[in-house]
Protein backbone atom coordinates (compact mmCIF):
# COMPACT_ATOMS: atom_id res chain seq x y z
CA UNK A 1 0.00 0.00 0.00
CA UNK A 2 2.58 2.25 1.12
CA UNK A 3 4.32 2.44 -2.67
CA UNK A 4 0.77 2.62 -4.59
CA UNK A 5 0.59 6.01 -2.58
CA UNK A 6 3.01 7.88 -2.56
CA UNK A 7 2.68 9.30 -6.21
CA UNK A 8 -0.72 10.75 -6.16
CA UNK A 9 0.00 11.57 -2.11
CA UNK A 10 1.92 14.59 -3.29
CA UNK A 11 -0.53 15.47 -6.08
CA UNK A 12 -3.31 15.27 -3.86
CA UNK A 13 -1.31 17.72 -1.27
CA UNK A 14 -0.93 19.79 -4.44
CA UNK A 15 -4.67 20.07 -4.63
CA UNK A 16 -6.78 19.83 -1.87
CA UNK A 17 -3.77 20.98 0.72
CA UNK A 18 -0.46 20.15 1.83
CA UNK A 19 -1.34 20.53 5.62
CA UNK A 20 -4.21 19.10 5.79
CA UNK A 21 -3.15 16.16 3.67
CA UNK A 22 -0.46 15.69 6.33
CA UNK A 23 -2.65 16.15 9.60
CA UNK A 24 -5.15 13.08 7.68
CA UNK A 25 -2.36 11.19 7.21
CA UNK A 26 -1.42 11.63 10.76
CA UNK A 27 -4.49 11.08 12.50
CA UNK A 28 -4.76 7.93 9.86
CA UNK A 29 -1.61 6.38 11.19
CA UNK A 30 -1.97 7.06 14.84
CA UNK A 31 -5.99 5.26 14.19
CA UNK A 32 -4.51 2.36 12.40
CA UNK A 33 -1.46 1.63 14.73
CA UNK A 34 -3.85 1.43 17.46
CA UNK A 35 -6.11 -0.74 15.69
CA UNK A 36 -3.20 -3.15 14.70
CA UNK A 37 -2.44 -3.28 18.94
CA UNK A 38 -6.08 -3.97 19.37
CA UNK A 39 -6.66 -6.64 17.51
CA UNK A 40 -7.14 -10.37 17.50
CA UNK A 41 -7.50 -11.13 13.85
CA UNK A 42 -5.65 -11.90 11.27
CA UNK A 43 -7.68 -10.14 8.68
CA UNK A 44 -8.28 -7.01 10.86
CA UNK A 45 -4.29 -7.28 11.41
CA UNK A 46 -3.51 -7.35 7.35
CA UNK A 47 -5.88 -4.29 6.65
CA UNK A 48 -5.25 -2.09 9.73
CA UNK A 49 -1.86 -2.70 8.20
CA UNK A 50 -3.09 -1.68 5.04
CA UNK A 51 -4.21 1.48 6.37
CA UNK A 52 -0.83 1.59 8.16
CA UNK A 53 0.86 1.94 4.84
CA UNK A 54 -1.82 4.61 3.46
CA UNK A 55 -0.94 7.20 6.88
CA UNK A 56 2.91 6.16 6.09
CA UNK A 57 2.87 7.24 2.68
CA UNK A 58 1.14 10.48 2.77
CA UNK A 59 3.31 11.35 5.88
CA UNK A 60 6.26 10.53 4.10
CA UNK A 61 5.45 12.77 1.26
CA UNK A 62 3.68 15.10 2.61
CA UNK A 63 6.69 15.88 5.06
CA UNK A 64 9.10 16.54 2.60
CA UNK A 65 6.93 18.69 0.64
CA UNK A 66 6.36 21.05 3.77
CA UNK A 67 10.03 21.67 3.62
CA UNK A 68 9.27 24.98 1.05
CA UNK A 69 6.73 26.04 3.03
CA UNK A 70 8.44 26.38 6.49
CA UNK A 71 12.04 27.00 5.56
CA UNK A 72 13.88 29.71 3.17
CA UNK A 73 15.54 28.84 -0.15
CA UNK A 74 19.09 29.47 2.42
CA UNK A 75 17.80 26.82 5.00
CA UNK A 76 16.15 24.29 2.81
CA UNK A 77 19.25 21.98 2.49
CA UNK A 78 20.04 21.61 5.95
CA UNK A 79 16.30 20.91 6.57
CA UNK A 80 16.67 18.44 4.25
CA UNK A 81 19.27 17.10 5.73
CA UNK A 82 18.09 17.30 9.44
CA UNK A 83 15.08 15.05 7.83
CA UNK A 84 17.21 13.05 5.68
CA UNK A 85 19.26 12.05 9.00
CA UNK A 86 16.72 11.45 11.22
CA UNK A 87 15.42 9.04 8.83
CA UNK A 88 18.82 7.35 8.97
CA UNK A 89 19.03 6.97 12.15
CA UNK A 90 15.12 5.83 12.77
CA UNK A 91 15.21 3.36 10.61
CA UNK A 92 17.67 1.03 12.61
CA UNK A 93 16.29 1.94 15.33
CA UNK A 94 12.81 0.80 14.20
CA UNK A 95 13.66 -2.59 14.20
CA UNK A 96 15.84 -3.10 17.04
CA UNK A 97 12.98 -0.88 19.39
CA UNK A 98 10.16 -3.20 18.05
CA UNK A 99 12.30 -6.46 18.93
CA UNK A 100 13.36 -5.37 22.33
CA UNK A 101 9.42 -4.34 22.90
CA UNK A 102 8.43 -7.87 21.48
CA UNK A 103 11.05 -9.92 23.83
CA UNK A 104 9.84 -7.86 26.92
CA UNK A 105 6.46 -6.92 26.38
CA UNK A 106 2.73 -7.60 24.66
CA UNK A 107 3.14 -7.49 21.54
CA UNK A 108 0.62 -4.50 20.64
CA UNK A 109 2.84 -2.10 22.02
CA UNK A 110 4.97 -2.74 18.90
CA UNK A 111 2.10 -0.35 17.35
CA UNK A 112 1.63 1.49 20.30
CA UNK A 113 5.11 3.39 20.57
CA UNK A 114 3.34 5.19 17.43
CA UNK A 115 0.63 6.64 19.02
CA UNK A 116 2.59 9.87 21.29
CA UNK A 117 4.72 10.13 18.84
CA UNK A 118 1.68 11.06 15.70
CA UNK A 119 0.16 13.41 18.88
CA UNK A 120 3.68 15.38 19.19
CA UNK A 121 3.37 15.49 15.14
CA UNK A 122 -0.31 16.98 15.03
CA UNK A 123 0.61 18.98 17.51
CA UNK A 124 3.44 20.11 15.60
CA UNK A 125 1.72 20.40 12.50
CA UNK A 126 -1.28 22.20 13.54
CA UNK A 127 0.96 25.17 14.78
CA UNK A 128 3.96 25.87 12.68
CA UNK A 129 3.07 24.82 9.44
CA UNK A 130 1.09 26.47 6.82
CA UNK A 131 -1.54 25.40 4.72
CA UNK A 132 -0.13 25.33 1.05
CA UNK A 133 -1.21 24.06 -2.43
CA UNK A 134 0.43 24.19 -5.91
CA UNK A 135 -2.24 27.08 -7.95
CA UNK A 136 -1.89 25.79 -11.03
CA UNK A 137 -3.27 22.54 -10.62
CA UNK A 138 -7.43 22.11 -10.90
CA UNK A 139 -9.15 19.76 -8.62
CA UNK A 140 -9.48 16.51 -10.25
CA UNK A 141 -7.16 13.81 -9.52
CA UNK A 142 -4.54 12.37 -12.01
CA UNK A 143 -6.12 9.66 -13.98
CA UNK A 144 -2.40 8.33 -14.83
CA UNK A 145 -1.30 8.15 -11.62
CA UNK A 146 -4.77 6.67 -10.94
CA UNK A 147 -4.40 3.55 -13.39
CA UNK A 148 -1.03 3.20 -11.87
CA UNK A 149 -1.63 2.76 -7.63
CA UNK A 150 -4.47 0.47 -9.79
CA UNK A 151 -2.18 -1.84 -11.30
CA UNK A 152 -0.27 -1.92 -8.39
CA UNK A 153 -2.76 -2.58 -5.61
CA UNK A 154 -5.26 -5.27 -5.84
CA UNK A 155 -7.24 -7.66 -4.14
CA UNK A 156 -5.31 -5.85 -0.87
CA UNK A 157 -1.64 -7.01 -2.07
CA UNK A 158 0.77 -6.12 -4.51
CA UNK A 159 0.60 -7.66 -7.81
CA UNK A 160 1.58 -7.09 -11.20
CA UNK A 161 -1.59 -7.28 -13.62
CA UNK A 162 -0.73 -10.57 -16.18
CA UNK A 163 -1.74 -8.09 -18.90
CA UNK A 164 -2.19 -3.98 -19.55
CA UNK A 165 -5.30 -3.38 -17.97
CA UNK A 166 -5.61 -0.10 -20.42
CA UNK A 167 -4.74 0.42 -23.92
CA UNK A 168 -3.73 3.30 -26.02
CA UNK A 169 -3.06 7.01 -24.92
CA UNK A 170 -3.82 7.37 -21.30
CA UNK A 171 -4.94 11.32 -19.98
Amino acid sequence: MFAAVILPAGLLGDRYGRKRLLLVGLILFALASAACAATGSPGVLIAARAALGLGGALVTVLSFSALPVLFSPQERPKALGVLAGAAFVAYPIGPLLGGWLLANYWWGWVFLVNVPVVVAALIAVSVFLEESRSPTLEACPDRRASLICAAVVRDGTAQAYPRPIAEGPLG
